[in-house]
Protein backbone atom coordinates (compact mmCIF):
# COMPACT_ATOMS: atom_id res chain seq x y z
CA UNK A 1 0.00 0.00 0.00
CA UNK A 2 1.47 3.06 -0.81
CA UNK A 3 -0.55 6.38 0.29
CA UNK A 4 -0.63 10.38 -0.02
CA UNK A 5 -2.14 11.41 3.22
CA UNK A 6 -3.03 10.38 6.49
CA UNK A 7 -6.35 9.34 5.67
CA UNK A 8 -5.27 5.72 4.81
CA UNK A 9 -6.95 3.99 8.15
CA UNK A 10 -10.03 4.07 10.44
CA UNK A 11 -10.39 1.67 13.63
CA UNK A 12 -14.06 0.76 11.87
CA UNK A 13 -12.89 -0.29 8.79
CA UNK A 14 -9.29 -1.20 8.89
CA UNK A 15 -6.55 -0.10 6.09
CA UNK A 16 -8.12 1.61 3.76
CA UNK A 17 -5.55 2.88 1.21
CA UNK A 18 -7.80 5.15 -0.85
CA UNK A 19 -10.82 3.37 -0.59
CA UNK A 20 -13.84 5.57 0.23
CA UNK A 21 -17.72 4.69 1.14
CA UNK A 22 -19.41 5.48 -1.75
CA UNK A 23 -23.21 6.02 -2.80
CA UNK A 24 -25.11 3.39 -5.01
CA UNK A 25 -28.35 3.32 -6.05
CA UNK A 26 -29.98 -0.32 -6.88
CA UNK A 27 -33.05 -0.35 -9.21
CA UNK A 28 -35.52 -3.23 -7.40
CA UNK A 29 -37.36 -4.30 -10.27
CA UNK A 30 -34.12 -5.04 -12.40
CA UNK A 31 -31.24 -5.41 -9.61
CA UNK A 32 -29.53 -2.71 -11.43
CA UNK A 33 -26.45 -0.82 -9.64
CA UNK A 34 -25.50 2.66 -10.68
CA UNK A 35 -22.95 4.19 -8.67
CA UNK A 36 -24.07 8.22 -7.59
CA UNK A 37 -20.44 9.29 -6.11
CA UNK A 38 -17.32 9.60 -6.38
CA UNK A 39 -13.96 10.89 -4.97
CA UNK A 40 -11.85 11.14 -1.74
CA UNK A 41 -14.91 11.80 0.42
CA UNK A 42 -16.87 9.20 2.45
CA UNK A 43 -20.86 9.55 2.64
CA UNK A 44 -23.19 8.18 5.27
CA UNK A 45 -26.41 9.69 7.45
CA UNK A 46 -28.15 9.08 3.99
CA UNK A 47 -31.80 10.36 3.64
CA UNK A 48 -34.05 9.96 0.60
CA UNK A 49 -36.45 12.95 -0.11
CA UNK A 50 -40.25 12.40 -0.47
CA UNK A 51 -39.81 12.87 -4.08
CA UNK A 52 -37.04 10.42 -4.57
CA UNK A 53 -34.79 13.01 -6.47
CA UNK A 54 -32.67 14.20 -3.93
CA UNK A 55 -30.25 11.82 -1.70
CA UNK A 56 -29.10 14.16 1.67
CA UNK A 57 -26.03 12.88 3.07
CA UNK A 58 -22.66 13.93 5.30
CA UNK A 59 -19.67 13.92 3.42
CA UNK A 60 -16.82 12.98 4.99
CA UNK A 61 -13.54 14.67 4.48
CA UNK A 62 -11.11 12.09 6.49
CA UNK A 63 -8.12 13.29 6.17
CA UNK A 64 -9.44 16.56 7.65
CA UNK A 65 -12.16 14.73 10.04
CA UNK A 66 -14.68 17.18 8.77
CA UNK A 67 -17.94 16.46 7.24
CA UNK A 68 -20.36 18.17 4.68
CA UNK A 69 -23.99 18.48 4.43
CA UNK A 70 -24.69 17.49 0.79
CA UNK A 71 -27.53 16.57 -1.32
CA UNK A 72 -27.09 14.09 -4.36
CA UNK A 73 -29.29 14.77 -7.49
CA UNK A 74 -30.10 11.27 -8.48
CA UNK A 75 -32.07 12.80 -11.83
CA UNK A 76 -29.59 15.05 -13.10
CA UNK A 77 -26.19 13.99 -11.42
CA UNK A 78 -24.12 16.20 -9.02
CA UNK A 79 -24.00 17.31 -5.77
CA UNK A 80 -25.15 20.50 -4.05
CA UNK A 81 -22.90 21.31 -0.28
CA UNK A 82 -25.53 22.79 1.89
CA UNK A 83 -23.50 23.26 4.72
CA UNK A 84 -20.05 23.28 5.44
CA UNK A 85 -16.86 22.48 8.01
CA UNK A 86 -16.33 23.22 10.63
CA UNK A 87 -19.55 22.41 11.13
CA UNK A 88 -20.51 18.98 11.16
CA UNK A 89 -23.41 17.69 9.89
CA UNK A 90 -25.95 15.13 12.21
CA UNK A 91 -29.04 13.59 11.77
CA UNK A 92 -30.54 14.55 8.41
CA UNK A 93 -34.77 14.32 7.72
CA UNK A 94 -37.03 15.41 4.91
CA UNK A 95 -40.74 16.97 5.95
CA UNK A 96 -43.16 15.86 4.03
CA UNK A 97 -43.05 18.45 1.67
CA UNK A 98 -39.52 18.23 0.98
CA UNK A 99 -37.89 20.31 3.15
CA UNK A 100 -34.72 19.07 4.91
CA UNK A 101 -33.50 19.29 8.24
CA UNK A 102 -29.99 19.20 9.30
CA UNK A 103 -28.76 18.81 12.92
CA UNK A 104 -25.43 19.94 13.01
CA UNK A 105 -22.99 21.60 15.73
CA UNK A 106 -21.06 24.63 14.05
CA UNK A 107 -18.01 24.82 15.66
CA UNK A 108 -17.08 20.85 15.16
CA UNK A 109 -17.03 19.63 18.75
CA UNK A 110 -19.15 16.73 18.68
CA UNK A 111 -22.02 18.66 19.99
CA UNK A 112 -25.35 18.77 17.20
CA UNK A 113 -27.64 21.17 18.87
CA UNK A 114 -27.99 23.65 15.95
CA UNK A 115 -30.70 22.86 13.38
CA UNK A 116 -30.91 24.09 9.60
CA UNK A 117 -34.05 24.06 7.65
CA UNK A 118 -33.86 24.50 3.93
CA UNK A 119 -34.16 22.98 0.09
CA UNK A 120 -31.81 21.89 -2.02
CA UNK A 121 -32.32 24.74 -4.10
CA UNK A 122 -32.45 27.64 -1.19
CA UNK A 123 -29.87 26.32 0.88
CA UNK A 124 -29.97 25.74 5.09
CA UNK A 125 -30.73 27.97 7.35
CA UNK A 126 -29.96 28.08 10.80
CA UNK A 127 -33.60 27.96 12.62
CA UNK A 128 -32.19 29.56 15.69
CA UNK A 129 -29.06 29.51 18.19
CA UNK A 130 -27.91 26.15 19.60
CA UNK A 131 -30.53 24.48 21.10
CA UNK A 132 -28.19 23.26 24.77
CA UNK A 133 -29.99 19.91 24.26
CA UNK A 134 -28.16 16.47 23.46
CA UNK A 135 -29.88 15.18 20.19
CA UNK A 136 -29.25 11.29 21.07
CA UNK A 137 -32.51 10.34 20.19
CA UNK A 138 -32.98 11.78 16.73
CA UNK A 139 -35.45 14.39 15.29
CA UNK A 140 -38.95 13.77 13.64
CA UNK A 141 -40.97 16.29 11.56
CA UNK A 142 -44.70 16.33 13.03
CA UNK A 143 -45.43 18.43 9.93
CA UNK A 144 -44.84 21.49 8.04
CA UNK A 145 -44.19 23.56 11.12
CA UNK A 146 -42.75 21.61 14.30
CA UNK A 147 -40.15 18.96 14.69
CA UNK A 148 -39.98 16.72 17.55
CA UNK A 149 -36.64 16.37 18.94
CA UNK A 150 -35.66 13.30 21.30
CA UNK A 151 -32.42 14.02 23.87
CA UNK A 152 -30.57 14.50 26.50
CA UNK A 153 -30.43 17.96 29.28
CA UNK A 154 -29.70 17.77 32.89
CA UNK A 155 -28.50 14.08 32.37
CA UNK A 156 -32.03 13.14 31.87
CA UNK A 157 -34.23 12.05 28.47
CA UNK A 158 -37.17 14.04 26.92
CA UNK A 159 -38.84 14.81 24.60
CA UNK A 160 -39.32 18.23 23.09
CA UNK A 161 -41.24 19.98 20.50
CA UNK A 162 -39.90 23.35 18.28
CA UNK A 163 -42.20 25.26 16.06
CA UNK A 164 -40.36 26.37 13.38
CA UNK A 165 -42.40 29.49 12.95
CA UNK A 166 -41.93 30.87 16.18
CA UNK A 167 -38.96 29.21 16.75
CA UNK A 168 -40.01 28.16 19.83
CA UNK A 169 -38.69 25.18 21.94
CA UNK A 170 -41.10 23.68 24.40
CA UNK A 171 -40.02 20.58 27.00
CA UNK A 172 -42.93 18.14 25.84
CA UNK A 173 -42.39 15.11 27.93
CA UNK A 174 -40.49 14.37 30.18
CA UNK A 175 -38.65 10.86 30.29
CA UNK A 176 -36.44 11.16 33.14
CA UNK A 177 -37.45 7.28 34.29
CA UNK A 178 -35.09 5.80 32.11
CA UNK A 179 -32.50 6.07 29.06
CA UNK A 180 -34.60 6.44 25.92
CA UNK A 181 -32.53 6.57 22.81
CA UNK A 182 -33.15 6.52 19.20
CA UNK A 183 -36.28 7.98 17.75
CA UNK A 184 -38.85 6.52 14.74
CA UNK A 185 -42.06 7.92 14.69
CA UNK A 186 -45.11 6.17 13.02
CA UNK A 187 -46.71 7.26 9.56
CA UNK A 188 -49.43 9.46 11.82
CA UNK A 189 -46.84 11.27 14.05
CA UNK A 190 -48.66 10.01 17.25
CA UNK A 191 -46.60 7.29 18.63
CA UNK A 192 -42.14 7.39 19.07
CA UNK A 193 -40.02 4.26 19.18
CA UNK A 194 -37.41 4.29 21.90
CA UNK A 195 -34.97 2.47 22.65
CA UNK A 196 -34.90 1.64 26.94
CA UNK A 197 -32.73 1.52 29.24
CA UNK A 198 -31.92 1.84 32.93
CA UNK A 199 -29.04 1.18 34.84
CA UNK A 200 -30.20 -2.28 35.81
CA UNK A 201 -32.44 -2.66 32.59
CA UNK A 202 -30.78 -3.73 29.16
CA UNK A 203 -32.49 -1.74 26.03
CA UNK A 204 -35.63 -2.62 24.79
CA UNK A 205 -38.08 -1.10 22.46
CA UNK A 206 -40.98 1.33 23.66
CA UNK A 207 -43.93 2.92 22.25
CA UNK A 208 -44.22 6.47 23.37
CA UNK A 209 -47.76 8.08 22.76
CA UNK A 210 -47.03 11.84 22.19
CA UNK A 211 -50.37 12.67 23.73
CA UNK A 212 -48.90 11.81 27.04
CA UNK A 213 -50.53 8.51 27.89
CA UNK A 214 -48.30 6.05 29.35
CA UNK A 215 -45.75 4.32 27.57
CA UNK A 216 -46.26 0.30 26.98
CA UNK A 217 -43.36 -2.12 25.98
CA UNK A 218 -42.88 -3.47 22.40
CA UNK A 219 -40.47 -6.44 23.51
CA UNK A 220 -38.41 -7.44 26.27
CA UNK A 221 -36.45 -10.47 25.00
CA UNK A 222 -33.10 -8.60 25.96
CA UNK A 223 -34.11 -8.58 29.09
CA UNK A 224 -35.89 -11.82 30.37
CA UNK A 225 -32.30 -13.62 30.61
CA UNK A 226 -31.58 -11.11 33.18
CA UNK A 227 -34.89 -11.11 34.69
CA UNK A 228 -34.99 -10.99 39.17
CA UNK A 229 -30.86 -11.00 38.62
CA UNK A 230 -30.02 -7.17 38.91
CA UNK A 231 -31.38 -5.95 41.97
CA UNK A 232 -28.96 -2.96 42.26
CA UNK A 233 -30.47 0.46 42.86
CA UNK A 234 -29.25 3.56 40.87
CA UNK A 235 -28.80 7.06 42.50
CA UNK A 236 -27.98 10.07 40.36
CA UNK A 237 -25.90 12.75 42.15
CA UNK A 238 -24.04 16.19 41.80
CA UNK A 239 -20.35 16.91 43.53
CA UNK A 240 -19.26 20.89 43.29
CA UNK A 241 -15.69 21.29 41.91
CA UNK A 242 -14.26 24.59 42.03
CA UNK A 243 -17.05 26.84 39.79
CA UNK A 244 -18.20 23.41 37.81
CA UNK A 245 -21.12 20.94 38.53
CA UNK A 246 -20.09 17.33 37.89
CA UNK A 247 -22.50 14.83 37.18
CA UNK A 248 -22.20 11.12 38.19
CA UNK A 249 -24.01 8.08 38.72
CA UNK A 250 -24.23 5.55 41.64
CA UNK A 251 -25.09 1.40 41.14
CA UNK A 252 -25.30 0.37 44.72
CA UNK A 253 -25.72 -3.38 45.50
CA UNK A 254 -28.80 -4.72 46.87
CA UNK A 255 -26.42 -6.90 49.20
CA UNK A 256 -25.16 -4.73 52.88
CA UNK A 257 -22.59 -2.60 52.56
CA UNK A 258 -19.60 -1.03 53.33
CA UNK A 259 -19.18 -1.98 49.60
CA UNK A 260 -15.56 -2.16 47.81
CA UNK A 261 -15.95 0.85 45.32
CA UNK A 262 -14.91 0.20 41.32
CA UNK A 263 -14.74 3.72 39.32
CA UNK A 264 -15.86 3.39 35.98
CA UNK A 265 -14.73 6.38 33.82
CA UNK A 266 -16.30 6.15 29.99
CA UNK A 267 -13.88 6.82 27.06
CA UNK A 268 -14.54 9.68 23.92
CA UNK A 269 -14.94 11.78 26.14
CA UNK A 270 -17.22 14.13 23.74
CA UNK A 271 -20.43 12.50 23.06
CA UNK A 272 -23.58 11.73 24.92
CA UNK A 273 -22.06 10.76 28.88
CA UNK A 274 -23.57 7.90 30.62
CA UNK A 275 -27.13 9.59 32.07
CA UNK A 276 -28.24 6.55 33.77
CA UNK A 277 -27.88 3.97 30.32
CA UNK A 278 -27.39 0.52 31.11
CA UNK A 279 -23.74 -0.90 30.95
CA UNK A 280 -23.26 -4.92 30.80
CA UNK A 281 -19.92 -3.92 33.10
CA UNK A 282 -21.85 -1.83 35.71
CA UNK A 283 -24.46 -4.34 36.38
CA UNK A 284 -22.51 -7.21 36.81
CA UNK A 285 -20.19 -5.67 38.87
CA UNK A 286 -23.17 -4.45 41.10
CA UNK A 287 -24.55 -8.19 40.72
CA UNK A 288 -21.49 -8.88 42.59
CA UNK A 289 -21.33 -6.76 45.20
CA UNK A 290 -19.47 -3.62 43.78
CA UNK A 291 -20.48 -0.21 44.61
CA UNK A 292 -20.39 1.22 40.99
CA UNK A 293 -19.64 4.73 40.44
CA UNK A 294 -19.78 6.28 36.86
CA UNK A 295 -18.81 10.30 36.68
CA UNK A 296 -19.85 12.30 33.57
CA UNK A 297 -17.32 14.98 33.87
CA UNK A 298 -17.36 18.45 31.15
CA UNK A 299 -17.24 17.06 27.29
CA UNK A 300 -19.88 14.40 28.48
CA UNK A 301 -23.12 15.36 26.42
CA UNK A 302 -26.15 15.90 27.96
CA UNK A 303 -25.82 18.19 30.20
CA UNK A 304 -25.89 21.42 27.82
CA UNK A 305 -23.91 22.76 25.10
CA UNK A 306 -20.92 24.56 27.79
CA UNK A 307 -20.35 21.39 29.99
CA UNK A 308 -19.86 19.40 26.47
CA UNK A 309 -17.70 21.57 24.64
CA UNK A 310 -16.02 24.26 26.66
CA UNK A 311 -12.95 22.12 28.17
CA UNK A 312 -12.29 20.86 23.57
CA UNK A 313 -12.91 24.78 22.92
CA UNK A 314 -9.83 26.11 25.75
CA UNK A 315 -7.66 23.14 24.57
CA UNK A 316 -7.63 21.69 28.24
CA UNK A 317 -8.73 18.16 27.72
CA UNK A 318 -5.61 16.59 28.40
CA UNK A 319 -3.96 19.22 31.19
CA UNK A 320 -5.70 17.59 34.03
CA UNK A 321 -8.88 19.43 34.21
CA UNK A 322 -10.95 16.41 33.55
CA UNK A 323 -9.10 13.52 36.25
CA UNK A 324 -9.80 16.26 38.78
CA UNK A 325 -13.51 16.12 38.06
CA UNK A 326 -13.60 12.88 38.38
CA UNK A 327 -11.28 12.79 41.56
CA UNK A 328 -13.84 15.10 43.37
CA UNK A 329 -16.36 12.38 42.41
CA UNK A 330 -14.69 10.10 43.92
CA UNK A 331 -13.88 11.52 46.67
CA UNK A 332 -17.45 12.59 47.38
CA UNK A 333 -18.58 8.91 47.00
CA UNK A 334 -15.61 7.32 49.22
CA UNK A 335 -16.77 9.44 52.28
CA UNK A 336 -20.32 7.80 51.89
CA UNK A 337 -20.81 5.09 54.72
CA UNK A 338 -21.73 2.33 52.41
CA UNK A 339 -18.58 2.36 50.50
CA UNK A 340 -15.37 1.12 51.62
CA UNK A 341 -12.49 3.68 50.83
CA UNK A 342 -9.90 1.25 51.09
CA UNK A 343 -11.10 -1.09 48.85
CA UNK A 344 -11.57 1.32 45.62
CA UNK A 345 -10.61 0.80 41.96
CA UNK A 346 -10.76 2.53 38.80
CA UNK A 347 -11.92 0.94 35.29
CA UNK A 348 -11.23 3.16 31.89
CA UNK A 349 -11.51 2.48 28.47
CA UNK A 350 -9.85 4.69 25.92
CA UNK A 351 -9.88 8.28 26.80
CA UNK A 352 -11.52 6.88 30.20
CA UNK A 353 -8.33 4.74 30.06
CA UNK A 354 -5.93 8.38 30.14
CA UNK A 355 -7.99 9.40 33.09
CA UNK A 356 -7.40 6.02 35.12
CA UNK A 357 -3.54 5.51 34.94
CA UNK A 358 -3.54 9.46 35.30
CA UNK A 359 -4.77 8.72 38.90
CA UNK A 360 -3.21 5.56 39.64
CA UNK A 361 -0.31 7.68 39.00
CA UNK A 362 -0.84 10.90 40.72
CA UNK A 363 -3.32 9.73 43.50
CA UNK A 364 -3.03 7.11 46.16
CA UNK A 365 -7.13 6.60 46.40
CA UNK A 366 -6.95 3.13 44.36
CA UNK A 367 -6.44 -0.36 45.28
CA UNK A 368 -6.62 -1.49 41.61
CA UNK A 369 -7.02 -0.61 38.84
CA UNK A 370 -8.20 -1.75 34.69
CA UNK A 371 -6.77 0.06 31.68
CA UNK A 372 -8.80 -0.81 28.51
CA UNK A 373 -7.15 0.74 25.45
CA UNK A 374 -6.03 3.59 27.18
CA UNK A 375 -4.12 6.31 25.43
CA UNK A 376 -0.77 6.10 27.64
CA UNK A 377 1.95 8.44 25.60
CA UNK A 378 0.47 11.33 23.96
CA UNK A 379 3.14 12.54 21.80
CA UNK A 380 2.71 9.19 20.09
CA UNK A 381 -0.49 9.06 19.92
CA UNK A 382 -1.53 11.82 17.93
CA UNK A 383 1.12 10.78 15.34
CA UNK A 384 -0.68 7.30 15.18
CA UNK A 385 -4.38 7.35 15.93
CA UNK A 386 -6.79 7.53 13.05
CA UNK A 387 -7.88 10.60 11.17
CA UNK A 388 -11.62 10.00 12.83
CA UNK A 389 -9.76 11.90 16.10
CA UNK A 390 -6.55 12.18 14.96
CA UNK A 391 -7.02 15.85 13.02
CA UNK A 392 -9.32 17.19 16.00
CA UNK A 393 -6.34 15.99 18.75
CA UNK A 394 -3.39 17.76 17.05
CA UNK A 395 -5.41 20.74 15.89
CA UNK A 396 -7.51 21.72 18.91
CA UNK A 397 -7.29 19.26 22.10
CA UNK A 398 -3.72 18.66 22.15
CA UNK A 399 -1.16 19.99 19.46
CA UNK A 400 1.59 18.27 18.06
CA UNK A 401 5.15 17.30 20.11
CA UNK A 402 7.24 19.37 17.70
CA UNK A 403 4.52 23.10 18.80
CA UNK A 404 3.57 21.82 22.54
CA UNK A 405 6.68 19.56 23.28
CA UNK A 406 6.57 21.00 27.32
CA UNK A 407 3.12 20.38 27.75
CA UNK A 408 1.99 17.21 25.85
CA UNK A 409 5.24 15.54 27.78
CA UNK A 410 3.52 17.09 31.35
CA UNK A 411 -0.19 15.90 30.26
CA UNK A 412 0.88 12.47 29.05
CA UNK A 413 0.22 9.31 31.42
CA UNK A 414 3.85 7.45 30.16
CA UNK A 415 5.42 10.85 32.41
CA UNK A 416 4.18 9.47 35.72
CA UNK A 417 3.36 5.88 34.96
CA UNK A 418 6.64 4.65 36.92
CA UNK A 419 5.09 5.68 40.01
CA UNK A 420 1.95 3.53 40.21
CA UNK A 421 1.83 1.31 42.79
CA UNK A 422 -1.64 -0.54 42.57
CA UNK A 423 -2.12 -4.00 40.67
CA UNK A 424 -3.00 -3.03 37.04
CA UNK A 425 -4.77 -5.19 34.16
CA UNK A 426 -4.31 -4.04 31.08
CA UNK A 427 -5.41 -5.12 27.79
CA UNK A 428 -5.90 -4.24 23.98
CA UNK A 429 -7.25 -5.33 21.09
CA UNK A 430 -4.29 -5.90 18.33
CA UNK A 431 -6.00 -4.20 15.09
CA UNK A 432 -6.90 -1.41 16.95
CA UNK A 433 -6.38 1.82 15.66
CA UNK A 434 -7.78 4.50 17.17
CA UNK A 435 -5.43 3.26 20.30
CA UNK A 436 -3.05 1.56 18.80
CA UNK A 437 -1.78 -1.50 20.66
CA UNK A 438 1.73 0.06 21.01
CA UNK A 439 -0.29 2.74 23.98
CA UNK A 440 -1.27 -0.92 26.50
CA UNK A 441 2.39 -2.21 25.55
CA UNK A 442 4.42 1.34 26.78
CA UNK A 443 2.04 1.29 29.50
CA UNK A 444 2.40 -2.91 30.47
CA UNK A 445 6.27 -2.24 30.16
CA UNK A 446 6.57 0.47 32.26
CA UNK A 447 4.18 -1.00 35.00
CA UNK A 448 6.94 -4.33 35.09
CA UNK A 449 10.16 -2.30 34.90
CA UNK A 450 8.70 -0.93 37.64
CA UNK A 451 7.73 -4.12 39.43
CA UNK A 452 4.06 -3.73 39.63
CA UNK A 453 1.64 -6.64 39.61
CA UNK A 454 0.67 -6.40 36.22
CA UNK A 455 -1.22 -8.41 33.02
CA UNK A 456 -1.14 -7.38 29.55
CA UNK A 457 -4.56 -8.99 27.87
CA UNK A 458 -4.16 -8.56 23.82
CA UNK A 459 -7.38 -9.66 22.08
CA UNK A 460 -6.77 -11.13 18.55
CA UNK A 461 -7.51 -8.68 15.23
CA UNK A 462 -9.88 -6.87 17.74
CA UNK A 463 -10.11 -2.90 17.25
CA UNK A 464 -11.62 -0.20 19.44
CA UNK A 465 -14.38 -1.49 20.43
CA UNK A 466 -13.50 -5.35 21.19
CA UNK A 467 -15.08 -4.78 24.84
CA UNK A 468 -18.39 -3.30 23.95
CA UNK A 469 -19.13 -4.46 20.01
CA UNK A 470 -16.39 -7.22 19.52
CA UNK A 471 -16.28 -11.08 19.04
CA UNK A 472 -18.83 -12.28 21.64
CA UNK A 473 -15.95 -14.40 23.04
CA UNK A 474 -13.98 -11.53 23.95
CA UNK A 475 -16.11 -9.19 25.31
CA UNK A 476 -17.31 -12.25 27.79
CA UNK A 477 -13.36 -12.83 28.29
CA UNK A 478 -13.31 -8.57 29.17
CA UNK A 479 -16.21 -8.92 31.03
CA UNK A 480 -15.19 -11.85 33.33
CA UNK A 481 -11.37 -10.97 33.35
CA UNK A 482 -11.96 -7.57 34.73
CA UNK A 483 -14.48 -8.96 37.55
CA UNK A 484 -11.70 -11.45 38.17
CA UNK A 485 -9.49 -8.83 38.38
CA UNK A 486 -11.16 -6.66 40.50
CA UNK A 487 -12.58 -9.49 42.97
CA UNK A 488 -9.02 -10.57 44.23
CA UNK A 489 -7.59 -7.05 44.71
CA UNK A 490 -10.68 -5.79 46.54
CA UNK A 491 -12.37 -8.23 48.25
Amino acid sequence: MVVGDLAFRDDRRGMLGSAREQVHVVDVGTGAVRRVTEGRDDYAALAWSPDGRWLAAAALDFAADRSTAVVLDLVDGGRRDLLAPPAQAGAMIWSPAGRLMVAADPEGLWHPDVLYVGTPDDGLTAVGPPLDVCIDGGIAWLDEDRVLIAGLLDGTSAHWTLELSTRTLARARDLSDARYAGLSVDRERTVAIHLRSTCSDPPSLVAVPLDGTPARPLDSSSARPLAGRLQARSERFVVRDGDVDVHATLLIPACAGPHPVIVDVHGGPMGPGLCGAFEPRHALYAANGFLVVAPDPRCSGGYGRAYATDVARAGAMYDGTLPAEILAVVDAVLARPDADAARCGIYGSSFGGYVATWLLATTDRFAAGVVHAGIFDLASHVLTTDQAIGHTLREVTCGVPWERREHIARCSPSSHAHRISAPVLVSTGTSDLRVPAHQSEQLFATLQLAGVESELVRYPAANHGVATFGHPEHRLDHLERTLAWFSKHLT
